[in-house]
């Protein structure tokens, strides 16, 4: 760091020197021929001459001794820069934007840059931003650079394409500033490989912790329920309703009384009679009546084997919460404004089997009622699946 700091000062001086004595000399000397040619040179001149000499000598020392300090503030200043510029973690690339917005030459970059994106230095140097995106990203990428070059700063994502081919997620933070004529963005790039895995991985173990949940529910319930109720998962509701017979729209409040009486006809053809069809038409009253309620409207479903009988009402509402539904299944008269309040009760106590599905496509709540009461007894090996 001595060499490089003393030899521009010291080359300045002695410049400063040379030019100053080389003035001193031809001026002085030159003027007194002018004045008075073909005299001696008095001892007045030689003097002034030899005092200029001196003022130079003086003066040089100071000149190298302000340069000197000049330059070691400076390379001080740009040791400080380079090694924290060296030493992030995260890829830092600086380049020039055209008066357009568009980017231009990659100008500099750190050594985090060049192993990210697998180029050489003198490589990467010769690229632009829009190199290292992918063609299907460029267009987002480029607006983002837009907004950069009209706010000054921005914070985006984008993929970049390393020299192998490879594509990597990263976030990209970028800051603009005006050095005399041109623009220079300042952009950092954090490698979002990991962040990505982990937020994945903890997707993935929510989403495992809330079947184990709901499976810990659903065996939960069925068991203290004797078989009489099962909680479904969403997709498995569709195949509830294969071999539906009927099936009648509920648009809304006024066609209810409608519905239920033509959900009863149809039971009551296939067999369901007596207090049997009374207790069902009670079930399957409170169903449509909580479709109506939670999702103003629904479907109902009717199907039938050589034993029993089963309607469905299926709505299209926001479902309901899970964490509520042991509390409703198990607690009497426990209700939410979310839940399926009191009538899930009455279902309960009234159908031989119930099936319920919820989640964020709506609900489907299953009922059966077998024809004869000596066949509700077999309602657990219905109720488990294989």
């Amino acid at each position: 760091m001595k060499e490089s700091v003393n030899r521009p000062a010291l080359r300045i001086a002695v410049i400063y020197a040379a030019a100053a004595s080389l003035w001193i000399l031809t001026s002085d000397w030159l003027l007194f021929w002018l004045v008075s040619p073909g005299e001696q040179v008095s001892k007045v001149t030689l003097s002034s001459v030899l005092k200029g000499l001196v003022f130079v000598a003086v003066t040089s020392a100071a000149l190298y001794a302000l340069v000197r300090a000049s330059i070691l503030r400076l390379y001080r200043s740009e040791s400080r820069t380079h090694l924290l510029f060296s030493s992030i973690s995260d890829s830092i690339f600086v380049f020039q934007m055209t008066d357009e917005g568009l980017p231009g030459a990659i100008i500099d970059a750190n050594e985090s840059a060049v192993r990210l994106t697998g180029y050489s230095r003198d490589a990467l140097l010769r690229l632009t931003p829009a190199d290292l995106v992918p063609s299907r990203e460029r267009p987002s990428t480029l607006k983002a650079l837009e907004r950069l070059w009209r706010e000054g700063d921005a914070v985006f994502e984008t993929v970049l394409l390393r020299r192998g081919g490879e594509e990597l997620p990263v976030e990209v933070c970028a800051r603009t500033e005006r050095i005399g004529e041109e623009i220079i963005c300042l952009a950092i790039a954090r490698d979002l490989t990991e962040r990505r895995r982990e937020e994945e991985e903890r997707r993935q173990a929510f989403e495992q912790a809330e079947r184990d949940k709901r499976e810990f529910y659903r065996q939960t319930i069925l068991a203290v329920t004797g078989g009489h109720f099962l909680l479904g998962e969403e997709d498995e509701a569709p195949e509830w309703l294969a071999g539906a017979e009927f099936s009648a729209k509920l648009p809304g409040p006024e066609h209810l009384s409608r519905v239920r009486h033509q959900a009863m006809d149809y039971c009551r053809r296939r067999g369901l009679t007596g207090e049997r069809l009374e207790h069902f038409e009670l079930a399957v009253g409170e169903a449509l009546a909580n479709a109506v309620k939670h999702a103003g409207g629904g479907f109902l479903y009717a199907g039938a084997d050589d034993h029993s009988v089963w309607v469905a009402v299926v709505d299209h509402g926001k479902g309901m919460d899970t964490f509520t539904i042991p509390r409703i299944a198990l607690v009497p008269g426990f209700t939410t404004k979310a839940s399926m309040g009191l009538g899930f009760t009455i279902m309960l106590d009234s159908a031989d089997l119930l099936r319920l599905a919820t989640g964020s496509e709506g609900t489907t709540v299953w009922l059966q009622k077998s024809l004869e009461p000596a066949a509700s007894r077999e309602r657990v090996s219905t109720a488990v699946p294989a």
